[in-house]
């Protein structure tokens, strides 16, 4: 995967909120999806962080990246 995944910013987040009719869920559903896609990407971010941590071929630059990902999370 190429893209580098980024959490929604508040705008984002108002704007999908204020669209959830569209889409027949309900606002409560909207916030569980966002807050357990969160809880995920948080989980999936600690477990690179701890593997690249601990091996020394794992390239520096994304190690700094991830560090960086963790701390804006």
């Amino acid at each position: 995967m190429t893209d580098e995944l980024k959490a929604l910013t508040a705008a984002e987040l108002e704007l999908l909120e204020s669209k959830n009719g569209v889409t027949g869920l309900s606002t409560v559903d909207v916030r569980r999806l966002l807050a357990n896609n969160f809880r995920v990407r948080r989980l999936a971010l600690d477990a690179y962080l701890a593997i690249a941590e601990r091996n020394p071929d794992f390239p520096r630059e994304v190690l700094a990246r991830l560090k960086a990902e963790v701390e804006r999370s």
